[in-house]
């Protein structure tokens, strides 16, 4: 688990706004759950035989007897919460939005830590493929708000309970032949959850699943019809995509579109998001039979692809005011009108010399300093200075004129 600090934290705000500025443009709104549930919801919903209940979650009970788990992902616990809320008699189609911290005991790596923040998409209500093109569209247009070019969406198809069942059976058949060819810990998996085979990391193991069947080839009438939706759309909006028949997902409530927005620029942990389809959680929660999509992305891997990419945040404050002794009481009360307007205002609070002051300023990166002493006190001015251009002149110390001065060199500062 890692600390945030400045500056990489001013990319972190930036990127959180923009996460909800794009959102309010899509028409999704913001849900917050509990970092703790039950550990029955995770089970329940992730799956018992999934790597993220069976060896990653952070679970205990607590002091009342109960079993507790801190959250390893959000969707369990959005659907969870509209469930317990009796959200979908009112509200048949739902768009919502989460952003905070997830856990998930693992092997920490570049980008990858045992607590996270996760941005996630949920769209709930809408069978058709519109539904899969909109929540793509969404994390696409963030990357181009981003400017992040190497990034590729992978586009695939795990089908549903009508041809998932036959297909893994055929899977389960042809990993039976060569399974004293596969990593000792992948054997148990091949009877519980056969299709994590083209998810291992095992060289050898990698060069063996390329020969075997994939669940795209023995898609059902319905999944093939709605996949060509989902890449119909994607079309319809040019939004490139290459087909990944080996995606595989680590979590049971998934069912026809899977899909990834991978990176060249992060090596190993190439993924930026992942979602799909999870048309059975809903009613698996006791909720009414509602189809759903989503994704989830990590904040952490999206700022290092920033940092990799050379982006930062400005941080320079408007404006500096600087004063004498004498004239502290008035430089106070002007920092402070300054900053109801609007402003974003530095004052030293050590009563430091005048030289020393404008120095801060320089430091702090404001654009425009106001210099209160006591030639400006008797006269009722101010001497406001343009920090980039390096010139000065005295202006009378009323509030109205001291906002129009100084918005016209953060306008001329800005244009420039």
């Amino acid at each position: 688990m890692n600390d945030i600090l400045p500056p990489e934290i001013h990319i972190w705000q930036t990127l959180e706004q923009s996460l909800r500025f794009i959102c309010t443009r899509f028409g999704f709104e913001e849900i917050r759950t509990p970092v703790l549930e039950q550990t029955a919801l995770f089970k329940r919903g992730v799956g018992e035989d999934t790597d993220i209940v069976e060896k990653e979650m952070y679970s205990f009970t607590d002091k009342g007897g109960e079993n507790i788990s801190l959250r390893p992902e959000g969707t369990a616990s959005v659907v969870r919460s509209l469930v317990e809320n009796s959200w979908f008699r009112a509200n048949p189609v739902t768009k919502l939005y989460y952003i905070g911290p997830m856990y998930r005991y693992e092997r920490p790596q570049k980008g990858r830590f045992r607590q996270f923040n996760q941005f996630g998409i949920e769209l709930l209500g809408v069978q058709d493929s519109t539904a899969d093109v909109e929540v793509i569209a969404l994390m696409d247009m963030l990357l181009q708000m981003f400017k992040l070019e190497n990034v590729e969406l992978h586009l695939s198809s795990i089908g549903c309970d009508v041809c998932r069942p036959p297909y893994k059976k055929i899977l389960i058949k042809e990993l039976e032949k060569i399974k004293d060819q596969l990593p000792q810990d992948f054997l148990p998996r091949i009877q519980t959850n056969p299709q994590r085979v083209f998810d291992l990391k095992d060289e050898n193991a990698k060069k063996l699943s390329e020969n075997l069947p994939v669940l795209m080839d023995h898609l059902c009438p319905e999944c093939a019809n709605h996949f060509d939706g989902v890449k119909k759309g994607l079309t319809v909006l040019q939004i490139p995509f290459v087909i990944d028949p080996k995606i595989v997902r680590g979590l049971d409530y998934y069912t026809k579109t899977a899909f990834e927005f991978v990176s060249s620029d992060l090596g190993a942990q190439s993924t930026v998001c992942g979602g799909g389809r999870y048309d059975k959680l809903v009613e698996q929660f006791g909720g009414p039979a509602t189809p759903a999509v989503g994704f989830g992305m990590g904040l952490e891997r999206f700022v290092l692809i920033l940092q990799e990419k050379g982006y930062n945040v400005p941080t320079n404050m408007e404006v500096s005011v600087v004063y004498d002794e004498a004239a502290k009481d008035t430089a106070f009360t002007l920092s402070h009108s300054l900053r109801a307007h609007g402003f974003k205002v530095d004052i030293d609070l050590q009563s430091k010399n005048i030289k020393n002051q404008l120095k801060r300023a320089d430091k702090v990166g404001s654009l425009a300093s106001i210099v209160i002493g006591s030639q400006e006190l008797g006269s009722n001015t101010v001497m406001l200075k343009d920090m980039k251009a390096h010139d000065q002149k005295a202006i009378p110390a009323d509030i109205k004129t001291v906002i129009e001065e100084l918005n016209q060199i953060l306008r001329r500062i800005k244009r420039d």
